[in-house]
């Protein structure tokens, strides 16, 4: 990794949060589990580098399984079970998560995942994700989606910042309201 990434990745690594209580219980098999909790957030940290875009994407780990479970009609595809799982999860993202550089679609490499308590205890799955320009970045617009389609009242926050000199730009995606959106940063 360039010495830029690195010191982009350890901003995005170490500032995450968002807390909600609950617990999902179970459903019917092939049926998408009814979250116990009422706040559906997911929360996402873009950087934007000299020649790639990173994201750091974290979201409840029950409603990720709720989405995987309607996505799939499997069970077994919740978040976490395997390469199956995880490549459905990885399919998932790119669907519904788009990143477009310098007016292309990037596919994203999956570089990182795992688990961390919110606050309140709540499960949250994290996902680091690596969208490669192969040029310089000059543009940057972004769709998040995960999760609209589960519940109407899901909140996606996008929290943007350039690295080289640190502008940083904020965007907000509700269902109904998940067009894609241009990152421009604050001078």
């Amino acid at each position: 990794m360039m010495p830029g990434v690195v010191a982009a990745w350890a901003m995005v690594a170490l500032t995450a949060g968002l807390a909600a209580p609950g617990v999902a219980p179970r459903a019917a098999a092939g049926t998408a589990p009814r979250a116990a909790h009422d706040v559906h957030v997911c929360h996402t940290r873009l950087v934007q580098d000299a020649r790639q875009v990173l994201l750091r994407v974290r979201c409840f780990r029950d409603d990720l399984d709720s989405a995987l479970v309607l996505a799939t009609g499997r069970r077994d595809r919740a978040v976490g079970r395997g390469a199956a799982a995880d490549s459905a999860l990885l399919r998932y993202v790119a669907e519904r998560l788009t990143v477009r550089v310098n007016g292309r679609v990037v596919t994203p490499v999956l570089t990182g995942a795992g688990t961390d308590p919110d606050p309140s205890g709540e499960p949250a799955w994290w996902l680091l994700l690596t969208y490669d320009a192969g040029a310089p970045v000059n543009a940057v617009a972004v769709r998040q989606g995960l999760l609209l389609e589960v519940f109407a009242t899901q909140q996606n926050l996008v929290q943007a910042m350039r690295a080289r000199d640190e502008a940083r730009a904020a965007l907000y995606f509700t269902r109904g309201e998940d067009r894609e959106v241009a990152v421009v940063f604050a001078k």
